[in-house]
């Protein structure tokens, strides 16, 4: 059975999951980046890269791929299912029409908001009408508490099947044989005892990163406190000028996603204010590091558990997220605690369990 992914983006995690797919289970996988190279969300990952890694994947550019051709496409590519990972441009909506006209079945992996819900006509991210809800056969939300929200707008509950974000276990595991705590925090200057808050950030909404400048501003005086800087872009050189001395910058978040800094950190901190489920508050529980995060990441409500895996505070608020970092700085097993607790809970996500959920899902489209 040919089953087509059409995605934007391709970092380690989700080359594995296809890879799972195409030599587990009895799909014929076929990945579609809808970039002219696939591009990690954390990282630079080149397009020879992933071609190694996944040796079926084709590149479709975007000023190519339009409606008249589209038909052309599914014809040729003789596909019994389009996997849509997402739902955030116009080129998606394409596929998705298109497929459903050619008699190919329709998979959307996407996630909303409740906001999203209460706009009306409008959801999966503001961008698909209600009516496009009946080109699509089957869902695949990326994080639990969607399904509630996919019932809200109509979708059966027999058409969800929940497929999360999942970081790669197997990765994970190698990245932790091969970096030593110590030794990371004795090259980026850091002590032993120090906790480390990890900010990760593209650095490029005034509205989020400067949130997590001020916040660590405001606990300079710590001196058992280093706030640990991943990222780059245009808000960088006015995040170091208001951040502390404490702070440490590194450029490239793709040194998080590496599980580099993740090594070294006792916190990890995601200030977005966009709806994101971030597998990288994923990865962090993994590392047993227990994530702050801010109440319009996804993650707030499926992987953050207050006081127990993690805390959220309200986007933007810089106070709220300076108190609850500081209950870290004053309790420094603290952290420890509630990240073995949060690898604890990570363990109920796991790769094998999303690929199940896509195939389920396949066999579900292809039953109708």
């Amino acid at each position: 059975m040919n089953i087509g992914i059409f995605t934007e983006s391709c970092d380690v995690h989700q080359a594995a999951l296809w890879q799972l797919l195409n030599e587990k289970t009895h799909l014929n996988v076929k990945v579609f980046s809808l970039r002219d190279c696939l591009i990690s969300d954390h990282g630079k990952v080149g397009l020879e890269q992933n071609r190694c890694r996944f040796k079926s994947c084709r590149f479709l550019k975007k000023e190519s791929f339009t409606e008249k051709s589209v038909d052309n496409f599914f014809g040729q590519e003789r596909l019994d299912v389009a996997f849509v990972n997402g739902c955030r441009n116009r080129l998606e909506r394409i596929i998705i029409k298109n497929a459903d006209k050619a008699g190919c079945k329709v998979i959307l992996r996407g996630i909303i908001s409740d906001d999203q819900l209460r706009t009306g006509d409008k959801i999966f991210d503001g961008y698909f009408s209600r009516r496009l809800l009946n080109d699509i056969d089957a869902f695949c939300p990326a994080w639990y508490k969607a399904a509630f929200q996919f019932s809200a707008a109509g979708v059966k509950p027999e058409k969800i099947f929940f497929s999360p974000h999942i970081a790669d276990e197997t990765s994970i595991d190698f990245q932790k044989r091969e970096y030593n705590r110590d030794e990371i925090r004795k090259f980026l200057g850091i002590n032993s005892k120090d906790v480390v808050f990890l900010f990760e950030d593209s650095m490029d909404k005034a509205s989020q990163s400067m949130v997590m400048a001020k916040a660590s501003a405001q606990l300079a005086g710590c001196e058992n406190a280093r706030f640990l800087f991943a990222g780059e872009g245009a808000m960088l050189e006015r995040v170091k000028a208001a951040a502390p001395d404490n702070s440490i910058f590194v450029s490239g978040r793709e040194f998080v996603e590496s599980g580099f800094l993740l090594c070294a950190a006792d916190v990890l901190v995601i200030c977005s204010d966009l709806c994101s489920w971030s597998r990288t508050a994923n990865v962090a529980m993994n590392w047993e590091l227990p994530v702050i995060v801010s109440d319009c990441c996804i993650a707030a409500l499926d992987l953050v558990i207050d006081g127990y895996t993690g805390y959220s505070f309200h986007a933007g608020d810089i106070d709220s997220l300076a108190v609850i970092m500081k209950r870290f700085i004053k309790s420094p097993g603290k952290a420890h605690q509630m990240g073995f607790a949060a690898s604890k809970d990570i363990c109920n996500y796991s790769m094998r369990q999303s690929a199940k959920a896509i195939v389920d899902a396949v066999n579900y489209v292809m039953e109708q």
